[in-house]
C-alpha cells in the first residue's frame, strides 16, 4: 500500500472510529480498520477487495452518486444502510475524504453507527406510550381534547370524576355545552377561536367550570395547541381540581418529581433568592441545600459571560416569562460545565411573578463528541498537528489577513531525509515516536501565529506569517532545518535525520493556496536533488 495511504489509515485507526478506504474506480475496499471489521462481524481479509456496494442496502444509483460527490466535495457526508453478519440492518452516517496516492485518488470513509439513536427513539416511543397511559389514568388531573369547532375528542378518567360526564357522554359534544358556564361562554368562545388562528394557547388561569349536576368546580386550567403535519390542529385542556385535599396531593406529586428529576432544578423567589434545589443539583454542582438557600444563583456563575448576556436573559424573562440559552456554569470545586438553561417565571392570578424555576441540561458529553469528530476531521492523530484540510483553511485565512496588511507569508514544504531508514531499522512504532519528537522540535521554533501541519508520512508544511520581505523569513526556516536534524533519543538509541525544504512566498510567487503548495513542493525537490539538508527558495 502507498506509504502516504498507510500513514493516513494508521491515523484513523487510532481514533477508534470505523474507517474504510475505497478505490473510486471500482468501489473495491482497499483497506479497513479493526473497528469497522468488528462492526460487520467479519475478518479484515474477508472484506478487503469486496465492493462497497456489497455492504450497503442502498439503491445502486444512490450509492454511486454519493461516492461521486465524495470525489467532488471535500468532507462530503451521507446516510446509508448496511447489513452486518448477524443480519441486522444498521443506520450509518458516512463522512468521506479523498487522498492522492501513487496509484491515484482514494476515498476514505468514516462510518458512524446511528442505530443506537434509532433504539433510543424506540425507547422514547415506549416512554410516550407510558406517558399516554399516565395521562389517561393520572388522578385529579382532567385532560380533554377539542377540535377547532369545539367538539370533544378526548376525555380522560379524571375528567369523568371532576365534571361528572362519562367518556361516552362527553366525546362528540361541544366544549361550550359541556362545562362552560353561561357567564363566560362568549369569552371562552373568543379565546378558542384566537388560539386556533394564532397557534397560541389561552393563558393558564383559575376558573369555575360546570359540573354535570349544575354545580361549579374550581379548577386551575391550562392549555396546549398541538399541530401535526398531517392533521388539523387540536387543543388540549389540562384542569386540576384545586380543592384542599386535591391540591395537597398535587403538591406531593410535584415535590416527588422535583426531588428525583434526572436534571438539576433550582427555584428562586421573585427577588432571585434561592428557595429550593433538588438532589441532582447537589450531585451536579456540589452544593448541599443549606449552602445555597437564600443565595443568588450567581454562586454557580462561571465568569465567562459578560453583563450583556445577563441583560438579555432578564429582558426575555420580564417580557416573555421565559428564557432558554447555552451557558457555562461552575461547580463548587471550580469545574466548568457547558449547559442549556431553561428559566420559567411562575406568576400569580394578577400576573405578578411569584418565583422562577431553572432547569439545567449538561452538554458535556455532546461537546466531547463534537470535539472528537472535529479532531478526527482536522488534526493529525499521530502528532496532533493540523492536517491537510485544516492547513488549507488556515492558509486562506492568513492570506486574506496579511494581504490586507501588505505583509508576506512563507509556505515552507519540508520532507525528512533518511526517515525511511529509521522505519525499516526500528519498526513503525519507533518511527511514529520519532516523528512526534521531530514535530515537537519544529513546533517550538515557530512564532505565535505561525502554523505547522503534517501532510502525512514524513512531509510537513509550515505557514510563516507577517514578513515585510522574502529574506525576513529565512531565519525561521533555518531554525526549522536545525530542529529537523536534532538528535532524538528513543529506547536509549540516538537517531537523527536531516530535512529538505522548499519555500514559496505569498504574494510574490502565487496568490492561490494550492499553487503555493505546489511551488514549495517543487522547490523542496530541488533541495533534495541538490544534496539535501538545505532549503531552496522558489525562483519565480
Amino acid at each position: 500500500m502507498d506509504s502516504n495511504l498507510m500513514y493516513t489509515m494508521e491515523k484513523f485507526r487510532k481514533t477508534k472510529l470505523m474507517t474504510l478506504i475505497l478505490n473510486p474506480m471500482n468501489n473495491l475496499i482497499i483497506d479497513i480498520n479493526e473497528e469497522a471489521a468488528a462492526f460487520y462481524g467479519l475478518a479484515k481479509s474477508d472484506l478487503i477487495n469486496k465492493t462497497y456496494n456489497s455492504l450497503s442496502l442502498d439503491e445502486e444509483h444512490y450509492l454511486r452518486l454519493q461516492l461521486l460527490k465524495s470525489l467532488e466535495i471535500e468532507g462530503h457526508s451521507f446516510a446509508s444502510k448496511h447489513r452486518v453478519i448477524t443480519n441486522q440492518v444498521k443506520e450509518i452516517e458516512v463522512h468521506t475524504m479523498t487522498f492522492e496516492t501513487s496509484q491515484g485518488r482514494v476515498i476514505l470513509c468514516l462510518h458512524i453507527d446511528r442505530s443506537e439513536e434509532k433504539k433510543i427513539k424506540s425507547l422514547l416511543d415506549i416512554s410516550e406510550r407510558k406517558f399516554k397511559d399516565l395521562l389517561e389514568n393520572i388522578p385529579s388531573v382532567s385532560v380533554q381534547g377539542y377540535r377547532q369547532d369545539g367538539t370533544t375528542f378526548y376525555w380522560n378518567k379524571a375528567s369523568e370524576s371532576i365534571y361528572g360526564y362519562t367518556r361516552e357522554e362527553a366525546i362528540g359534544q361541544s366544549l361550550l355545552d359541556l362545562i362552560i358556564p353561561n357567564s363566560i361562554r362568549a369569552i371562552v368562545s373568543k379565546d378558542i377561536k384566537s388560539a386556533f388562528e394564532l397557534g397560541v394557547p389561552p393563558e393558564a388561569s383559575e376558573l369555575q367550570l360546570k359540573h354535570k349536576n349544575g354545580s361549579l368546580v374550581d379548577v386551575f386550567s391550562s392549555h396546549a395547541i398541538l399541530k401535526l403535519d398531517d392533521r388539523e390542529p387540536e387543543m388540549f385542556c389540562i384542569d386540576i381540581d384545586i380543592s384542599e385535599r386535591k391540591i395537597a396531593r398535587q403538591l406531593r406529586l410535584a415535590a416527588n418529581v422535583f426531588t428525583h428529576a434526572m436534571e438539576p432544578i433550582l427555584i428562586t423567589d421573585s427577588d432571585a433568592n434561592i428557595i429550593n434545589i433538588n438532589e441532582m443539583f447537589t450531585e451536579t454542582f456540589g452544593y448541599v441545600r443549606e449552602e445555597v438557600l437564600g443565595e443568588n444563583p450567581r454562586i454557580i456563575k462561571s465568569g465567562i459571560h459578560g453583563a450583556e448576556h445577563y441583560k438579555m436573559m432578564w429582558s426575555s424573562l420580564i417580557s416573555n416569562g421565559t428564557w432558554t440559552g447555552e451557558v457555562f456554569n461552575k461547580t463548587k470545586n471550580g469545574k466548568l460545565i457547558p449547559m442549556i438553561i431553561r428559566i420559567n417565571a411562575v406568576k400569580d392570578n394578577n400576573g405578578n411573578v411569584e418565583s422562577y424555576i431553572c432547569f439545567f441540561t449538561d452538554l458535556t458529553y455532546i461537546k466531547q463528541h463534537q470535539a472528537e469528530l472535529e479532531r478526527a476531521a482536522y488534526y493529525d492523530a499521530l502528532t496532533g498537528l493540523p492536517n491537510r484540510t485544516l492547513l488549507h483553511k488556515k492558509m486562506i485565512s492568513a492570506m486574506k489577513h496579511y494581504k490586507n496588511n501588505k505583509e508576506k507569508i512563507a509556505i515552507v514544504y519540508l520532507d525528512l531525509d533518511g526517515f525511511k531508514k529509521i522505519n525499516d531499522s526500528y519498526g513503525h512504532d519507533v518511527g511514529d515516536l520519532f516523528l512526534k519528537s521531530i514535530a515537537q522540535n519544529m513546533q517550538k521554533q515557530l512564532r505565535e501565529h505561525d502554523v505547522l501541519a503534517r501532510l502525512g508520512g514524513d512531509e510537513f508544511v509550515a505557514v510563516l506569517v507577517g514578513f515585510k520581505s522574502k529574506d525576513d523569513c529565512l531565519h525561521v526556516v533555518e531554525r526549522l532545518l536545525d530542529a529537523a536534524q536534532n538528535d532524538v533519543m528513543i529506547d536509549k538509541i540516538s537517531m537523527h535525520v536531516s530535512a529538505s525544504i522548499g519555500v514559496a512566498i505569498f504574494p510574490d510567487d502565487a496568490n492561490e493556496p494550492d499553487l503555493l503548495m505546489r511551488l514549495a513542493d517543487k522547490a523542496m525537490y530541488l533541495s533534495k536533488n541538490s544534496g539535501k539538508n538545505k532549503f531552496v527558495l522558489h525562483n519565480g
